[in-house]
């Protein structure tokens, strides 16, 4: 009987969890140009799918499901994620953020702001459309240290 009840258990576990996996949408953009950084070339005629928010797959295989919704990359190219490694947005984020990921940019290095408001309560919300990824660094020099961000710095050791 307790095997018997083990096994209703994981079976229900395992239908649950593929109803929840089958409910995840895919898209695939096909006949798209990928460019390839690592390699420095471009890709012609791939195809990207896309599960939910994860990239599952970059191949100039075309074998896809008939459920699998289809987006036409031709004469279009892909790139990685762009990074802005010398930001300064605080007070522009609502401006800035939007444009970020217009252009590209996935990802930037602000260089003295409260990230955490930025990409916590604005972008996590919801309210600000934001950056797949950030950074903070504090400001280094040898100035007054009247800016919450700032580390003065007077020696190459400390640096």
């Amino acid at each position: 009987m307790k095997v018997l009840r083990s096994s209703a258990v994981a079976a229900l576990i395992l239908s649950a969890s593929v109803a929840l996996t089958a409910k995840v949408p895919t898209l695939a953009i096909i006949g798209v140009n990928v460019v390839d950084i690592v390699d420095g070339r471009i890709v012609p005629n791939s195809t990207m799918v896309v599960r939910g928010d994860t990239i599952t797959a970059v191949t100039q295989d075309r074998t896809l499901p008939a459920s699998v919704q289809r987006i036409d990359g031709r004469d279009k190219f892909l790139v990685p994620g762009l990074l802005d490694m010398h930001a300064h947005i605080e007070g522009n984020e609502k401006s800035w953020l939007p444009l970020y990921i217009a252009n590209g940019v996935t990802g930037i290095r602000d260089m003295g702001a409260d990230l955490d408001f930025i990409l916590d309560e604005a972008t996590g919300s919801g309210r600000i459309l934001g950056l797949a990824s950030s950074l903070q660094d504090q400001i280094l020099d040898d100035a007054p240290g009247d800016w919450p961000f700032r580390m003065r710095v007077k020696t190459p050791e400390r640096g």
